[in-house]
């Protein structure tokens, strides 16, 4: 895809994205140099296909590719709402085996948006309790999950099918990262919910500023894309968030900048409605990144990073 037809598709999707976030009603492409297939595309990429499909299938005249994105929908759905059902069944696991957890990420996040399944979550990051994950690898097999890593890197891996992949974490960040000190006893930054005193969670403010120090971590890696900033901008304007709290800890963590920098994104994009005729190179970065970053741009960062790069 060309650079001008990258930013036309990018324009109409992020207009799509921000109608149906705060109850629009989305126009119908307009420009014959894309068409549905091309924000399909570049929807999938960013896995955010549920949330376009709403805002535009009723201008999509393609039977063929109609019916497959109601499939792909559906499945989305259906995935959404057996996520939800597990939730729940891991809490009570949890408090049974008496081994304190605190979900972060997505967990929570997904709820603040109008529709759950809008919020696509491949997985479940769940922090727990210092020396019982071997505990919780019994636990996990009871509930007939496959071990799918174990004892290796920050995290352990547990998958269920057909739906379901749990991260559980041993520590909220590897031992390499700059800002793992911070994050050393994290339990002490969170409280136990009110009917479950072994499930803890961060004040929004604490899950806020985690979950900025996560897209910066994957943004200088290999990339992140629009999900993050769609997460950044419900929170700024679904929360009533400590913005100063917000901001002293974030200089302590030295990603000020960077949090300036998604924040002005996140709400250009959805919030002010401008109509995008160019992307900056941090923009266009976090368009061609994707979900999950790519290889292409690892490897240039880390380029980036030996010349001295100025996107920190």
């Amino acid at each position: 895809m060309s650079n001008d037809k990258l930013i036309k598709v990018t324009d109409y999707l992020v207009q799509v994205i921000r109608c149906v976030l705060n109850n629009q009603k989305v126009e119908p492409i307009n420009d014959e140099s894309f068409s549905y297939q091309d924000l399909y595309s570049l929807a999938r990429f960013h896995q955010v296909e549920n949330i376009v499909f709403e805002g535009v299938r009723d201008y999509i005249d393609d039977p063929k590719l109609k019916n497959h994105l109601n499939k792909k929908y559906l499945q989305n759905i259906t995935m959404c709402l057996t996520q939800e059902e597990e939730k729940k069944t891991l809490e009570k696991a949890f408090s049974e085996q008496k081994i304190k957890f605190m979900p972060v990420k997505g967990y929570y996040l997904r709820s603040l948006y109008p529709r759950d399944d809008f919020r696509f979550m491949s997985d479940f990051d769940i922090l727990i309790e210092k020396g019982k994950h071997r505990k919780v690898k019994n636990m996990m097999k009871g509930l007939n999950y496959e071990v799918e890593q174990y004892n290796y890197y920050h995290h352990d891996e547990y998958t269920k099918k057909p739906f379901i992949m749990i991260e559980m974490h041993r520590t909220l960040l590897p031992q390499d990262d700059n800002n793992y000190s911070y994050y050393q006893d994290p339990f002490s930054l969170a409280k136990p919910i009110e009917d479950n005193k072994y499930c803890f969670k961060m004040s929004d403010e604490d899950l806020y500023i985690f979950n900025l120090v996560h897209f910066h971590k994957h943004y200088l890696a290999g990339g992140s894309g629009i999900r993050y900033l769609m997460d950044i901008y419900i929170s700024l304007t679904r929360q009533n968030l400590n913005s100063e709290y917000i901001a002293s800890e974030c200089k302590k963590l030295k990603i000020e900048e960077f949090k300036a920098l998604v924040e002005n994104i996140a709400l250009k994009w959805f919030k002010e409605g401008l109509k995008i005729n160019s992307l900056s190179d941090e923009e266009l970065y976090i368009i061609q990144s994707g979900a999950f970053g790519t290889l292409k741009n690892h490897v240039e960062r880390n380029i980036d990073d030996y010349q001295g790069s100025k996107i920190k």
